[in-house]
């Protein structure tokens, strides 16, 4: 995302998110597995979180790293899939 305002008083979008995802990053780190990563999409538990992958349905792309268990995210993918879901009309 580019910024698109210089403007303090009133942060653009760009900027908030810019500011969220790195905050993301500082919690999480720049890659994100295990139970960080199944709390960061919001599944109640690593199960939850494995059917929805074995089903082709996590909402970011997700990677296998050579030499480690399980699954892993780019917090930055983490970070513009939950700034997405803020601007989702709820039920």
């Amino acid at each position: 995302m580019t910024l698109l305002s210089n403007n303090l008083d009133h942060p653009s979008s760009d900027q908030l998110y810019e500011g969220f995802e790195r905050r993301l990053i500082q919690a999480l780190g720049a890659t994100v597995g295990g139970n960080a990563l199944s709390q960061a999409l919001g599944y109640p538990s690593q199960d939850a979180f494995r059917k929805a992958f074995q089903r082709g349905r996590l909402p970011v792309t997700t990677f296998s790293l050579e030499g480690r268990k399980g699954r892993f995210a780019a917090a930055t993918d983490i970070a513009l899939w939950l700034w997405c879901q803020r601007a989702k009309p709820t039920d």
